[in-house]
């Protein structure tokens, strides 16, 4: 998996396996195991499964709450896991029919990210403010 961040700086993480790169602008490339990245591991855990439809495997590592229709759904995953809650809370899964939009992480330390994919993706963003990232993974235009 490759994550590229644009704003507001230019970061590339890879993760092949069980290794992780991340590039900044203007610093040198930092590598480390994926296990020194319980939320990047949560995160691929939840994208892999919800990608392969394997409501089972969602079951196994997360408490999950799901609202919505095939139109617009919202689904919550809350980490089972002691050693992950210690660093993620929920990772909301935003989507509309059987795509996903949005993977939004809430750290528990009260950081966020949001990674838009698919049609959400597919638009520049220029504005992050949350509320506009909210409208963009829920389908409705920013304002």
């Amino acid at each position: 998996m490759t994550r590229r961040i644009e704003r507001p700086f230019a970061e590339t993480v890879i993760v092949d396996g069980e290794n992780v790169s991340l590039a900044r602008e203007g610093e040198p490339v930092r590598r480390f195991p994926l296990s020194r990245a319980p939320e990047l591991r949560g995160v691929l855990a939840s994208f892999g499964a919800l990608l392969a439809g394997d409501a089972g495997a969602l079951r196994k590592a997360y408490a999950m709450t799901v609202d919505g229709d095939a139109g617009t759904w919202r689904m919550v995953l809350a980490p089972l896991d002691a050693k992950l809650r210690k660093r993620v809370n929920t990772i909301a899964v935003d989507g509309a029919g059987d795509q996903p939009r949005c993977f939004e992480v809430r750290q528990a330390d009260g950081g966020m990210s949001v990674m838009l994919v698919g049609a959400a993706a597919a638009a520049d963003v220029t504005d992050t403010s949350a509320a506009a990232l909210a409208a963009r993974c829920a389908g409705r235009p920013p304002g």
